[in-house]
């Protein structure tokens, strides 16, 4: 085969293959103006915006709950301190919740910092997974 075969050879391998990408990115621009594609597309952004909001409404119960919680339980520490300290520091019941209710008020904040860093280790397992 001459010089002259296999260039020509080469340029018609050449054509061809630009003309199949040719076709190719006009496959998809025709895919991404499917209307079937579309909503495909929009059903998962409304997917997506519906977990997102369905998570921040859970966000919020949990933050009404956890003052619902906080209320209550400084009610009951203020009413054991105060049977606590009236019984002279002899009830071991009062003295007790008393010092449950304390340590609630002490370690609380201290849940929310675990389920940050388990959300935070959660992702990056997540992350390594999809790799």
């Amino acid at each position: 085969m001459s010089d002259k075969e296999k260039i020509k050879m080469w340029t018609d391998i050449s054509k061809t293959a630009s003309l199949d990408r040719i076709a190719e990115a006009k496959e998809r621009l025709a895919d991404a103006n499917d209307p079937k594609l579309k909503a495909k597309e929009e059903l998962k952004a409304q997917k997506k915006l519906d977990k997102h909001k369905r998570k921040e409404a859970r966000k919020d119960y949990l933050r009404s709950i956890r003052k619902e919680n906080r209320a209550t339980l400084s009610i009951i520490f203020i009413i054991s301190i105060s049977i606590f300290a009236y019984s002279e520091f002899n009830n071991e019941i009062t003295g007790w919740l008393a010092f449950l209710s304390l340590l609630y008020f002490i370690f609380e904040p201290m849940t929310h910092i675990w389920n940050f860093l388990i959300s935070i280790l959660k992702k990056v397992i997540k992350t390594v997974r999809k790799t």
